[in-house]
């Protein structure tokens, strides 16, 4: 079974957090005052989720919010990156 989450991890920790499930999460870029985030948000799979949940890579997990409120709710803010 999926679960939907929005999952958190601080910049040093984002390595860990794409090894760990997949180069694939993490790509949006969030920031509070200086200190920079990453952020996924959508279905995971079971293992994918149990596994981010179960280490201390996580900075914030929410499963009922939108992506705009959690963000909002942790005062971080979306960076656009121009590729």
């Amino acid at each position: 079974m999926n679960v939907f989450a929005t999952i958190i991890v601080s910049d040093k920790n984002r390595a860990a957090a794409k090894s760990l499930i997949g180069d694939y999460f993490f790509d949006i870029q969030a920031k509070k005052g200086l200190r920079k985030y990453w952020v996924s948000s959508g279905y995971f799979l079971e293992e994918e989720y149990t596994a981010m949940f179960e280490s201390d890579l996580i900075f914030h997990v929410d499963t009922e919010k939108k992506f705009a409120d959690v963000l909002a709710d942790n005062s971080l803010k979306r960076v656009i990156i121009d590729e």
